[in-house]
C-alpha cells in the first residue's frame, strides 16, 4: 500500500529479520514518500544500510518522537521537508 500513502511510519527491530518491511521501506525511499522510521534501540542500532537510503533526520528513538514531529508539523510549528512531502497547494511547495 506504499504507492497510496500519504506518508510511512515504519518500525524496525534490527534484532528481528523483517524481510517485507525492508521492501516497503525501499519502495517508499524510491518515490519519496515522507518516512518516519522507528528504531529498535534508537539510531545507535539502525542498520548501516538504512543510513544509505534515508537522511538521519527521519530516523527517531521512539514512537512519541514522531508524535511530537507529527503534531508539530499539523499546528504549522514545523515546515514541511518539501523534498520529500508531495504537497499540492503552491504556496506550499
Amino acid at each position: 500500500m506504499v504507492d497510496r500513502c500519504d506518508f510511512i511510519i515504519c518500525y524496525i527491530n534490527p534484532n528481528v529479520g523483517t524481510f517485507g518491511t525492508m521492501e516497503e521501506l525501499t519502495t517508499a525511499v524510491r518515490m519519496k514518500r515522507p518516512i518516519f522510521l522507528v528504531v529498535e534501540g534508537g539510531k545507535k542500532k539502525t542498520p548501516l544500510w538504512i543510513f544509505g537510503m534515508l537522511p538521519h533526520k527521519y530516523i527517531y528513538d521512539s514512537f512519541e518522537d514522531v508524535k511530537k514531529v507529527l503534531t508539530s508539523i499539523d499546528t504549522g510549528a514545523k515546515v514541511l521537508d518539501s523534498d520529500r512531502w508531495r504537497l499540492f497547494k503552491p504556496e506550499l511547495r
